[in-house]
C-alpha cells in the first residue's frame, strides 16, 4: 500500500538565527542578510530532505486508500497449505518525525464528507513515529474514491541537536563560498555528522 505524506503548514522560525549564522560566517555587514536567509532555509531544507527529519515545528498530513492489513503470523516455513490469516495492521508509519501529536485521524463517506476516527481506538508511538491502533479498535474505513483516509500530525524538534546545527552551519558556509558553483554536491563531513539521524534512504 502506498500512504502519501504532504506537508500542510511549513515552519514558522529557523533552526539558526541570522546573527548566529553571520558569527559562523565572519561577515559583519548587512549587505547579504538576504542572500544568507536563503542559505539557511536552504541548508535546512537540503537536512531535511536527505534525513526525513523535520527539524522546526510542522505539519503534515498522510493520505491512505485504505486501512492495510497483514499476516497474523510473523513467519512462513514455505510448506504451509491454505490460505494466509489476515488482520488488520496495529501501526502506520508517520513520516517526517520526530511526531509531536496526532491533530486529526478523519473518514471519509463516498460524498466527501468527514468523521473523526475514535481518540480512543489509537494512540501515538512517539518512540517510532506510529499511529498504533489499539486492540479494541474497529478497522478505520472510508468510502470516498481517492484517500478516504486522512491522518494529520504535527512534527518538529523541541531544540534542535547541536549536531545538525553544526552540519548546518559547515554546509552553509560551503554554499556561501561557492555560491554560484555548478554541481555544488554537500561535503562529506556534513553528511557524516547527519548520518545518525537518516531515517530516509539517501
Amino acid at each position: 500500500m502506498q500512504i502519501e505524506y504532504h506537508q500542510l503548514t511549513p515552519p514558522a522560525s529557523e533552526p539558526l538565527t541570522l546573527e548566529e549564522t553571520k558569527a559562523w560566517l565572519k561577515v559583519d555587514h548587512n549587505v547579504e542578510d538576504t542572500l544568507i536567509q536563503l542559505l539557511i532555509t536552504t541548508a535546512r531544507e537540503r537536512c531535511e530532505a536527505i534525513t526525513g527529519l523535520s527539524l522546526m515545528i510542522q505539519q503534515w498530513v498522510a493520505y491512505l486508500p485504505y486501512w492495510p492489513m497483514q499476516p497474523q503470523e510473523d513467519w512462513w516455513d514455505g510448506v504451509r497449505e491454505g490460505a494466509f490469516a489476515w488482520q488488520i495492521a496495529q501501526g502506520i508509519p508517520l513520516r517526517h518525525g520526530p511526531v509531536r501529536q496526532i491533530d486529526d485521524f478523519t473518514l471519509f463517506d463516498g460524498d466527501g464528507n468527514g468523521s473523526p476516527y475514535p481518540v480512543e481506538y489509537y494512540l501515538l508511538d512517539k518512540a517510532r513515529d506510529l499511529l498504533v491502533l489499539k486492540s479494541s479498535a474497529p478497522t478505520p474505513k472510508g468510502e470516498r474514491v481517492i484517500n478516504p483516509i486522512e491522518i494529520t500530525y504535527t512534527t518538529g524538534y523541541g531544540t534542535v541537536p547541536g549536531v545538525i546545527k553544526a552540519g548546518l552551519l559547515k554546509l552553509i558556509a560551503h554554499l556561501y563560498e561557492h555560491r554560484g558553483d555548478e554541481g555544488n554536491r554537500i561535503p562529506k563531513d556534513v553528511l557524516g555528522l547527519w548520518q545518525p539521524f537518516v531515517r530516509v534512504k539517501v
